[in-house]
């Protein structure tokens, strides 16, 4: 998405949150999106966590959350995390988020295995 269709979506998107008196998780999930696809991860987790308040039932709006800190975050734990709580909450609703879920999960259990293994041969 060039910049200026970035900037107009983003606008038209602004202006349906001001102008709405209803629920508008699909709003700031659609804002968290636009973010995201300009890898502006931070913005978008804030996106998606606004998604999540205005209806915690998004699975959408997790999933995509989870993804973005997987880029944005620093320790495997706290990505780790987030993936363990996307499982519990929405776990059988998306079988291909499923997949990639429990291959993240596993993924980084590994990593702070090795993380602490590694930590005990430098001692």
């Amino acid at each position: 998405m060039g910049t200026e269709s970035y900037k107009k979506s983003y606008r038209h998107l602004i202006q349906a949150l001001v102008y709405n008196n209803v629920k508008v998780d699909s709003e700031y999930y659609n804002l968290g999106v636009l973010h995201k696809e300009q890898k502006q991860y931070g913005k978008a987790i804030k996106m998606f966590q606004k998604a999540l308040s205005e209806n915690k039932y998004n699975n959408k709006a997790k999933f995509e959350q989870v993804l973005c800190a997987d880029n944005y975050y620093k320790t495997n734990e706290s990505k780790l995390e987030l993936y363990q709580e996307y499982k519990l909450y929405f776990e059988g609703e998306n079988k291909r988020n499923d997949e990639i879920v429990n291959s993240r999960i596993s993924h980084f259990k590994e990593l702070i295995h090795l993380e602490g293994s590694t930590k005990q041969v430098q001692k």
